[in-house]
């Protein structure tokens, strides 16, 4: 007799791929037997199915250089064309377009781009062409930003930023250096910056990068080695800004980068602002005293720290 014999039951959900939240639905059980007593007799399961579709933008790099992880920062090359490529992270309920928005005219996008509930998880290349200016300037930043417009509420006007390093190719230097998104701090704030290597060289090369203001920034790493068959690579520097909790105001220093090895000699620099974040202000432990009618303190000590040295 197997009436006490426990049975497995396997539920399989269905992968929808849209964002609907998360849902609940009732299993029931009947009983279906020649057994009068046990014929009809039923019971009832609560289910609850957790959502594992979001909404959102993803970016790949296609055919131009990732120099950030998650792709929010591309490289090419002044005039040059090349693509990224774009899908969404789930099935939308209604046709979704795109909208591309640059910030200057350092690169132009060439492609449409829509997406369907058929479309919407297949990678789309968009096209885009940095025109030569025949200007040097060096190395410049444009933000490209993408916003979706449909009717499905999720999607509409979600949006994302790309920021473009786009190259100098009037500059005949053998790298260059990626001016940078954000001002250092002197509470160890950091900001990277990008070396390219831009020039076909004969053997390794070797660059440090000296500070002229120790006091103010550090680097990391103190130096780069590149080799030949790293033309069109970068690799990534981070510069931190020195705690010092003195009040300087802010202050502008210089990162050299200085290049030797397999008979090249090159050189560039950066001017730079650290933020002076230190404040002159009293901290108090408590903000609430208690006294008696005579004037006297009896609550717990105050202790009062300055936030800052006045430098």
């Amino acid at each position: 007799m197997s009436y006490a014999t426990v049975q497995t039951l396997q539920l399989f959900s269905v992968n929808d791929n849209s964002v609907e939240g998360d849902t609940s639905c009732e299993l029931m059980i009947s009983a279906s037997s020649h057994d009068i007593y046990f014929s009809g007799v039923h019971t009832s399961i609560n289910i609850t199915l957790l959502e594992d579709d979001s909404v959102g933008i993803i970016v790949t790099a296609g055919s131009l250089l990732s120099l950030q992880a998650g792709n929010s920062q591309l490289m090419i090359r002044e005039g040059t064309t090349g693509y990224f490529g774009l899908s969404l992270h789930s099935q939308p309920l209604s046709n979704v377009s795109v909208a591309f928005t640059t910030a200057s005219s350092r690169i132009i996008v060439t492609s449409s781009s829509k997406f369907t509930a058929v479309s919407w998880n297949s990678t789309q290349q968009i096209w885009i062409n940095a025109p030569s200016n025949g200007i040097v300037e060096g190395p410049k930043w444009d933000l490209l930003t993408i916003t979706l417009i449909s009717d499905d509420v999720l999607y509409n006007e979600r949006s994302i930023a790309i920021n473009f390093l786009v190259v100098d190719a009037d500059m005949p230097d053998v790298f260059q250096v990626s001016p940078p998104l954000t001002d250092t701090t002197d509470r160890a704030g950091t900001t990277e910056v990008h070396v390219l290597l831009v020039w076909s060289i004969p053997g390794p090369i070797h660059i440090t990068m000296p500070v002229n203001q120790q006091d103010i920034v550090t680097v990391s790493p103190p130096s780069l080695t590149f080799d030949p068959d790293q033309l069109g690579q970068s690799q990534s520097v981070i510069i931190t800004g020195v705690p010092n909790n003195i009040i300087t105001g802010n202050r502008t220093y210089d990162v050299s980068f200085i290049a030797t090895g397999s008979g090249i000699s090159d050189i560039a620099s950066l001017e730079m602002l650290n933020i002076d974040t230190d404040i002159a202000e009293l901290n108090c432990s408590k903000s609430q005293l208690i006294v008696n009618e005579l004037g006297m303190f009896i609550g717990r000590l105050l202790y009062i720290t300055t936030d800052s040295t006045q430098g």
